[in-house]
């Protein structure tokens, strides 16, 4: 947990520099419990405001409803609750009295962490007040199993995401590698932050701009323009290989991944990347 929680951190530091300039306001977040604001923090960064309340030292099957914990509900964007009632005897009078529309349940503010997790000692027949603590809708300390945690993780990325869609970073297509890197890296890490693809922006003859462009001289720039044409035009990789070796290119790669046609070379000695669309993919 540790070692993921250093990654989350130093790839959301990572990608500050891509967020907007101007940020959305803190998510105000509460938790019914210190386990849930903790993947909350890690998932929300610093889009979040955190606050629990049960403490780390409560049993959050009792937790006495305070009177600061209704003003605490009135102001929060979202609420995180464990579920599978084992808040059932303290936090339903708390959400009502708050009377806050965005956490009641159903409502967009409101998070039910059990939803996806995989729910154990789940009973069987009829469940009845003599049978003492059984909780009629399975254990609800589902959390404490590594990979539910991964689960509420992402849950919660979701759930960022949709109250705050401006939390996005913008890569451009033309290093698609890099893009997907970063999709990926997102994804795993669960960081609530939408990536966002930018069409490679061309000079008129088809060829990517690029700084590296201005350390080509003027006919060797019109030969770059080459590279685009190639790749939109020919059936395989072999033959992207062979017309621009004919054209003065030498190859670094040239591949088809994913949908997309790849190609890094170097011409006058400036390497040139670029990427298209494979003809029918999506």
């Amino acid at each position: 947990m540790r070692f993921i929680s250093t990654l989350i951190g130093v790839l959301a530091i990572s990608m500050v520099t891509v967020t907007p300039a101007q940020a959305q306001a803190k998510l105000n977040v509460m938790t019914t419990t210190e386990d849930l604001a903790a993947i909350a923090r890690e998932v929300g960064g610093d889009r979040a405001s955190v606050e629990s309340i049960a403490r780390g030292y409560q049993d959050p099957h009792f937790v006495e409803a305070k009177p600061s914990f209704i003003l605490k509900l009135q102001k929060a964007d979202l609420l995180i609750a464990v579920g599978k009632e084992l808040e059932i005897g303290w936090l339903p009078p708390l959400v009502t009295q708050s009377r806050n529309g965005k956490i009641q349940p159903g409502g967009d503010g409101y998070l039910d962490a059990s939803t996806r997790a995989r729910i154990l000692d789940i009973p069987t027949g009829q469940v009845t007040r003599a049978m003492g603590d059984v909780h009629p809708q399975g254990n609800p300390h589902y959390w404490l199993d590594p990979e539910n945690g991964k689960v509420i993780a992402r849950s919660l990325a979701e759930k960022f995401s949709q109250l705050r869609p401006a939390d996005r970073a913008y890569f451009g297509e033309k290093d698609w590698q890099q893009l997907s890197l970063v999709r990926g890296m997102a994804d795993a890490f669960f960081l609530p932050t939408t990536i966002v693809a930018c069409p490679t922006v061309r000079e008129t003859t088809g060829l990517a701009l690029s700084s590296r462009n201005a350390r080509l001289t003027a006919p060797d720039r019109e030969r770059a323009a080459t590279l685009h044409r190639v790749l939109t035009s020919a059936a395989t990789t072999d033959e992207v290989i062979h017309r621009l070796t004919d054209a003065g290119f030498a190859i670094d790669y040239v591949a088809d991944r994913d949908g997309r046609r790849l190609a890094a070379v170097r011409l006058a000695g400036v390497r040139l990347i670029d990427n298209v669309p494979l003809p029918g993919a999506a």
